[in-house]
C-alpha cells in the first residue's frame, strides 16, 4: 500500500450495509463487552437494532469504489459506530470519516479507543442508540425520541 492511495467519503447505501453491519458485530463484541454476551443471541439481536440505526459515511478506494475501507455510523450530533480496516488505520481515516459526519461529540459504543474519549469534550451514551433503533422510522406520524 503506496502514498497514492486515494480514499473518499461516500453515504452509506444499502451496497454498504453487509460490510458495516458484519466489521460491526465483530468488533463491537471484542472490545465492547465485558463478560462476552452469548453469540448467538448477541449476533441476532445487536444486528436488529444495527439496520434501524444505519446511516453515515464509508470510505471506499477512490479509484475502485467497492473496496470498502471503513465506516462512521450516526449523524451530527452522535456516533454510533467507527471502523477502518487494521492495514488502513493511523492515516487519518477515522478522522475524515468523523469529521465528515460533522464531528458529534457523543459516541453509544466503547471500543478500545473511543474508552480515551470519554472525559469533559465526549460524552459517553448508549441509551441514544437503543431510543434510535426502537424508533419506528416507517412512520411519517410519530416524532423520534432521539432528539437531542
Amino acid at each position: 500500500m503506496g502514498s497514492s492511495l486515494k480514499i473518499k467519503a461516500v453515504p452509506m447505501t444499502d451496497e454498504h450495509y453487509s460490510f458495516v453491519i458484519s466489521n460491526w458485530l465483530k468488533q463491537n463484541l471484542y472490545n465492547g463487552y465485558k463478560p462476552l454476551p452469548e453469540r448467538t443471541s448477541y449476533y441476532k439481536n445487536h444486528q436488529v437494532l444495527i439496520k434501524q440505526v444505519l446511516g453515515g459515511y464509508v470510505a471506499v478506494n477512490n479509484e475502485d469504489s467497492e473496496q470498502f475501507i471503513g465506516f462512521a455510523c450516526g449523524s451530527s450530533q452522535v456516533l454510533h459506530f467507527i471502523f477502518v480496516k487494521e492495514i488502513f488505520r493511523k492515516l487519518g481515516i477515522a478522522k475524515m470519516l468523523y469529521e465528515k459526519l460533522g464531528s458529534p461529540k457523543t459516541f453509544t459504543h466503547i471500543t478500545k479507543d473511543s474508552i480515551k474519549l470519554i472525559d469533559k469534550t465526549f460524552t459517553f451514551d448508549p441509551y441514544q442508540f437503543y431510543m434510535e433503533a426502537s424508533y419506528d422510522h416507517r412512520s411519517k406520524d410519530k416524532e423520534s425520541p432521539y432528539t437531542h
